[in-house]
């Protein structure tokens, strides 16, 4: 029989004696039922617990929580003998009219004691306290309980993960703290929920939440919606502040909140442009970046007789393409493009520096490096002495497009920066910290395909990989995880970089970015 271990202790120190064997050596008493938690039906129940105690017992009926009632139930019986064999025991649950309720039985012992939870759902439902933000504040810390709040959203902090302050005018200042904001209770987090919700700042919110708190400070948390009204004030907000583009164009969503106003975008440079440019409710606008190296233009957000809000718009100096793009271009040394990729074919004494760089989409060549851009040819030997750069090492160089015999290349390609390789057991002798480093191995052990959390093996040892994305460097709520979207696999070899953590004293790979992959047999 399995039986869910309560409280076990040993009570009495062992101690060894000379000439002892393990015939002497007794089991350590217990008290232990075959569940934690038992639910009730509303029109009652009776419930039979086993427990297992080796101890006299002595049954006890608490409520589960301040708001709970435990009227009628009982334990039958209410107490009984030490036994090594376990004892049925009936928990009497009587019809519930009221609330849902949740009761605490413990069975006390000399020295032990256990619970157990009974839960049971009530006609009235759930029972929620309505109280002011300043009646929550003076209540405990307690993620059992869930009050109801109604007031202003003062402030919205983080439009992705759903925090904000509430006031209902019975504190000074923002109110209390809201740490994140669910659609019911118990359900999983929606990124930027609020903006889908229409819920800005200045409307009136009704939550249900437990009181918490963080460093001491208290915090609405595990809150979860019931009711919004809109705000009669006018307003506008974008969700975004700033935005870094690529320079070879792109377009992205800008969220424009509008209450009670018509709004009008316009930007200072000819090479941002919306859809729509204006509008008289919230909606989501197609912003569209040209393409083009370099630049910095505002994107202005406007309504009469309301403060102006902005997003600024960076545009990167240098187009980033993979090496299927780069050799497609057409040839042209007046343009410049970046590229990275894993070395290979170095030769020992070249000087000029004409090897190859791969990534998951294909091989570019390099036709001479060069250290900086202008710089001399012919420094190839004094690059590697300067950055240790050998094959194998993740490269990233600008230059422009050229061919030789109908081959795209790069010619005289400047260094950028590069990632060190290292075998396994070389990265797990490196200091833990913020600096990456490249990988190569076999998946194994897949924990989670999601994320992509899985063991890296190659011939010198084995690394557990916490997260695989197209980019660990940026925020964690920008990631674009790539495991299961790339198809990877136990078997598959894997390069990719990432920084050396440790987490529960257990090595890992604390967050990685995919370079490319062989198929596994």
């Amino acid at each position: 029989m399995k039986l869910n271990k309560l409280f076990l202790f040993c009570l009495v120190p062992f101690l060894a004696l000379a000439g002892c064997t393990d015939d002497l050596q007794q089991a350590p008493d217990q008290i232990s039922t075959d569940k934690g938690v038992y639910e009730a039906a509303q029109n009652g129940s009776d419930i039979v617990v086993k427990l297992l105690s080796t101890e006299d017992w002595t049954a006890d009926v608490a409520p589960a929580t301040s708001l709970d009632e435990v009227d009628g139930i009982t334990v039958s019986p209410a107490s009984g003998p030490a036994s090594d064999e376990p004892q049925a025991v009936t928990i009497h649950v009587p019809a519930n009219a009221g609330y849902n309720r949740a009761a605490l039985v413990s069975f006390i012992g000399k020295r032990l004691a256990g619970a157990i939870t009974v839960s049971q759902p009530g006609e009235l439902g759930e029972r929620i306290l309505k109280l002011t933000v300043a009646e929550f504040l003076e209540k405990d810390v307690d993620a059992s309980v869930y009050y109801e709040l109604t007031g202003e959203v003062t402030s919205i902090t983080d439009e992705y993960y759903n925090d904000f302050y509430l006031n209902d005018g019975s504190v000074e200042g923002l109110g209390i703290y809201a740490y994140g904001l669910f659609e019911y209770k118990g359900a999983g987090r929606i990124n930027n929920y609020m903006q889908q919700m229409d819920i800005r700042e200045g409307d009136i919110l009704t939550m249900r939440t437990t009181r918490g708190a963080y460093n001491g400070v208290p915090q609405a948390m595990y809150a979860y919606y019931v009711s919004h009204e809109k705000s009669q004030k006018p307003s506008i907000a974008l969700d975004l502040e700033t935005y870094e583009a690529s320079a070879k164009g792109e377009t992205f969503d800008l969220n424009v909140s509008s209450n009670k106003v018509t709004w009008n975008l316009s930007a200072d440079v000819d090479w941002i442009s919306f859809e729509p440019a204006s509008g008289s409710a919230s909606t989501t606008v197609k912003v569209t970046v040209a393409a083009g190296e370099g630049g910095t233009g505002t994107i202005t957000l406007s309504a009469e007789g309301l403060e102006s809000k902005t997003c600024v718009v960076t545009r990167a100096d240098v187009t980033i393409l993979t090496c299927e793009e780069f050799n497609a271009l057409p040839d042209d040394l007046t343009k410049n493009y970046q590229v990275s990729g894993i070395v290979s074919g170095i030769k020992e004494g070249d000087q000029y520096g004409n090897f190859y760089i791969t990534d998951a989409t294909g091989t570019a060549y390099i036709y001479g490096l060069i250290p900086e851009k202008g710089g001399e040819t012919k420094k190839f030997q004094e690059i590697l002495a300067n950055t240790g750069l050998k094959d194998g090492d993740y490269l990233t160089v600008i230059g422009p497009k050229t061919s030789y015999k109908d081959s795209p290349q790069f010619k005289n390609a400047w260094y950028v920066s590069h990632v060190e390789s290292l075998t396994v057991a070389e990265f797990l002798a490196t200091e833990t910290g913020d600096k990456p480093y490249v990988l190569k191995g076999t998946i194994t052990n897949v924990a989670n395909t999601s994320y992509g959390n899985f063991d890296l093996k190659d011939e010198t040892g084995s690394v557990y990989v916490y997260g695989i994305y197209e980019d660990y460097t940026v925020p964690s709520k920008e990631r674009v995880k790539v495991f299961e979207a790339l198809g990877l696999k136990e078997g598959d070899v894997v390069t990719l970089f990432g920084p050396h953590g440790v987490y529960k004293e257990q090595d890992q790979v604390n967050g990685s970015s995919y370079i490319l992959h062989e198929a596994g047999e």
